[in-house]
């Protein structure tokens, strides 16, 4: 079971979740925020904690997004804790703006539930990205963007995504969330929309991207 949460505090989230007990529980940056992560390594911070609590009590996964600072850099990051167990953080790898920075390399996570490939951002309409976390082995894939969800651009894009990777998709935007099966299937349907299977016209070919992607597997 996913859920996913935005637009609430994270104490409201985190509540709902004890209550469903999901096994991957998505949290926007709007519920998260900012974090500093050198503040949380030293102890002087506890913006983490509460997730950890929740996810060591529930045994479930926690995938939740934050404007990660370092330093004087600010990141578009997500952290991922699996069993009150932070396995990493992942970073926005395409440029977003002149005041965040991007990442080195993407990410998968050796989870309870497999192994995890997490996509974030502008990131999520890049197919090169997409085909690096298949070719890592991931069993599943985790798209989480701020925005909002484009019924027509985004949900042929995630269906063809899927479908090409051969790995179910969970898309978590600010405003829905969909489940795409490997064959490309929502399992929500959204009805008066035309699909296609064509993502070619909206395709995002970052020059960043021409060479080769770095993909790290975080083990438990």
């Amino acid at each position: 079971m996913l859920l996913c949460m935005s637009a609430v505090p994270l104490s409201i989230a985190l509540e709902c979740a004890e209550k469903s007990r999901p096994e991957l529980l998505c949290l926007h940056r709007n519920v998260a925020g900012r974090v500093d992560l050198r503040a949380e390594l030293k102890g002087c911070s506890a913006a983490i904690a509460p997730m950890m609590r929740h996810s060591a009590r529930c045994n479930d996964i926690v995938v939740a997004a934050i404007r990660a600072t370092v330093d004087a850099g600010e990141f578009n990051s997500a952290i991922v804790i699996d069993r009150g167990k932070v396995l990493g953080v992942s970073d926005q790898m395409s440029f977003s703006s002149k005041h965040i920075r991007k990442g080195s390399c993407m990410r998968c996570y050796r989870t309870s539930s497999g192994l995890m490939g997490l996509i974030l951002s502008d990131d999520v309409r890049c197919p090169q990205l997409w085909h690096a976390m298949s070719r890592a082995g991931c069993d599943f894939i985790v798209a989480m963007h701020e925005k909002v969800f484009d019924e027509t651009r985004d949900h042929a894009f995630l269906q063809c995504m899927s479908y090409c990777c051969g790995r179910d998709v969970y898309a978590h935007f600010c405003d829905v969330s969909h489940r795409y099966n490997c064959f490309g299937k929502c399992d929500e349907s959204l009805s008066g929309i035309e699909r296609r299977m064509s993502f070619c016209a909206h395709s995002k070919q970052n020059t960043f991207l021409r060479g080769t992607i770095r993909v790290y597997v975080e083990q438990a």
